[in-house]
């Protein structure tokens, strides 16, 4: 459902400098829902995408005080017990909105909510048919698209979302043919169905969080994750996209505080302490960094990238024995991965341990030929050694091979240079 003449202040909130000021975007809904209970009812909808379902439940009891008549409000009331996962409930409550209401779609809407909620896509989608047979068609028709996305029918979600917005259907349809078009493959076409929904609907946390996710780069999306985080505060999944998003912009400082309040949910804490690390490391506090990637291997014993960050902390500091332990452990937790070889060789090579790193660096290129920075690595160790046609040899190789985040006319410059430096 589309909230009507509620937009404006969250629009305002969601524009420019006005992003960071205290108060509550959706707070702002309530009072301009005022006494309409069909608008009290939309803005509790919001509240419980939110999680946030205490504030959802006045509300849809403001709405049924004032006089709501089309089972919506009870409809909310049977989403707050799904999000609970009071099951039994849910489903007596679908059965009771159905039979007061036998000739509207609203109960089968709760009906087919609630065997999604359970992964019954197949009963949804037979509850969100009958719902279109009663005139519902642009929420039937969401509700069919939510149905096909969850079995991987993209194809045909996207196309049955299609009808709801031609019927009418809000913001929840842009959102849904926005995550289809996401997993089908489709970049672009999912990022206007998104945005769309965005504005259509600037209250919907889910909006602003999987527009800003898959927009993954920049103030914009940074911007839609804060809002997201605004509206549900106690959300890891918003909170790790959003810290890695500022360590990406190299906000560091904005990194801790986000990667600090994920740290308080249940889920996602080994990753919150990774990000911390690094963040932590980003602004030069080394000990708070190491303390965080030790909590994380504690939590994901195989992080590897904790390990290679502890090596990097070491090598900053000067530790080499440090350096050599974090590496191993990367190694250990996996064995198979070419870049940590890679990694360890370029962390030997910078120690000026030239023949372990050489050691390392061609198990790397007996893992991947086609590994150029291995190559670039090896071409360095053995231009130092003055073995300047080996050297010129590997940069060579480096230019056939892969070329991840290399430049060629920096390799180029290394050949050059690969020679006596002594005058003729």
């Amino acid at each position: 459902m589309r909230i009507i003449g509620l937009c404006t202040m969250v629009l305002f909130l969601v524009s420019g400098e006005a992003l960071g000021r205290e108060g509550d975007p959706l707070e702002a809904l309530v009072e301009s829902a005022g006494r309409d209970p069909l608008k009290l009812v939309q803005v509790g909808d919001l509240f419980v995408e939110a999680k946030r379902l205490k504030e959802a439940k006045k509300l849809y009891r403001e709405a049924e005080r004032r006089g709501e008549k089309h089972g919506e409000a009870k409809l909310g009331a049977a989403r707050i017990r799904m999000a609970r996962g009071q099951f039994s409930q849910v489903k007596h409550a679908c059965r009771l909105i159905t039979q007061e209401y036998p000739k509207r779609g609203v109960g089968e809407v709760c009906s087919g909510w609630f065997w999604l909620s359970k992964g019954r896509s197949a009963r949804a989608l037979d509850d969100f048919k009958k719902v279109v047979k009663k005139g519902d068609v642009a929420r039937g028709k969401t509700g069919l698209g939510e149905a096909l996305r969850k079995q991987g029918n993209f194809k045909e979600a996207i196309a049955a979302y299609g009808d709801a917005i031609e019927s009418g259907a809000g913001y929840r349809a842009f959102l849904g043919r926005g995550l289809a078009e996401e997993a089908s493959g489709n970049k672009k076409a999912a990022l206007a169905s998104l945005k769309k929904s965005v504005e259509m609907e600037p209250g919907s946390c889910l909006a602003h969080y999987h527009y800003g996710r898959l927009l993954n780069m920049g103030a914009e999306a940074a911007r839609h994750l804060e809002m997201a985080l605004k509206m549900r505060p106690s959300w890891p999944e918003a909170g790790m996209v959003l810290g890695k998003l500022y360590l990406e912009l190299g906000q560091h400082e904005k990194a801790i505080g986000v990667f600090q309040a994920t740290l308080s949910g249940e889920s996602g804490r080994g990753e919150a302490y990774f990000g911390l690390g690094r963040a932590y490391f980003g602004v030069g506090k080394k000990e708070e960094a190491q303390e965080a990637l030790k909590k994380t291997v504690e939590l994901i014993p195989n992080h590897k990238a904790a390990f290679l960050l502890m090596a990097d902390i070491h090598l900053a500091a000067g530790n080499n024995e440090g350096v050599v332990e974090a590496l191993e452990q990367a190694r250990r937790v996996a064995p198979g991965d070419v870049n940590v070889y890679v990694k360890s060789g370029e962390a030997f090579f910078r120690m000026g341990r030239h023949t372990s790193a050489r050691s390392l660096l061609s198990q790397a290129i007996s893992m991947n030929s086609k590994h150029s920075r291995a190559h670039v690595l090896l071409g360095h160790i053995a231009c130092q050694r003055h073995l300047y046609d080996t050297g010129k040899e590997y940069y060579k190789s480096a230019l056939k091979g892969d070329m991840v985040g290399l430049n060629a006319k920096e390799i180029e410059k290394y050949t050059r240079e690969c020679r006596s430096k002594k005058k003729k």
